[in-house]
C-alpha cells in the first residue's frame, strides 16, 4: 500500500502527514512535477504546467497555500527537483518522464526497474 504526500518542502506543510505515514510502515508516494513548457524568461526550475481546464498554463508557486495557523508557510515547492525527492524515503515517484527519471537515476548508480509504466 502507498499514500501520496503532497510535501512540496523540506519541513513543509504536510511534514507531519509524511513522517505519520513511514512510522506507520506505508510506502510514501510523491508526484514528480515536470514542467509542460518553459518561457524564455524563467529559469527551468520555474516552467510552466498546462491547466487541465485547458485554460492556460500556471506555475508551481502559484499552488502555494495560505497560511494556516501551526502549520508550516508554504514559500516553495521542490517537488521538480529530483534530489529534494530522492532526499526522502519515498518508495514511489509519480511521474510524467518515467524514461528520463530511469536514465538520471542510473547515471547515479541508483536505478531500480522494479516497475516502470510508460504511457
Amino acid at each position: 500500500m502507498t499514500a501520496e504526500v503532497n510535501l512540496k518542502d523540506v519541513n513543509g506543510r504536510n511534514t507531519d502527514v509524511y513522517n505519520a505515514i513511514n512510522n506507520k510502515g506505508t510506502a510514501a508516494m510523491i508526484f514528480h512535477a515536470i514542467p509542460d513548457a518553459i518561457k524564455i524568461d524563467a529559469p527551468s526550475v520555474e516552467g510552466y504546467y498546462f491547466k487541465n481546464t485547458g485554460e492556460g498554463t500556471y506555475q508551481l508557486k502559484d499552488l502555494l497555500q495560505p497560511s494556516v495557523r501551526g502549520q508550516p508557510d508554504e514559500t516553495q515547492d521542490r517537488r521538480w527537483d529530483l534530489n529534494f525527492i530522492l532526499g526522502f524515503n519515498f518508495r514511489s515517484i509519480t511521474i510524467d518522464n518515467p524514461a528520463g527519471v530511469w536514465h538520471e537515476l542510473d547515471n547515479r548508480h541508483e536505478r531500480n526497474t522494479s516497475r516502470i509504466i510508460d504511457f
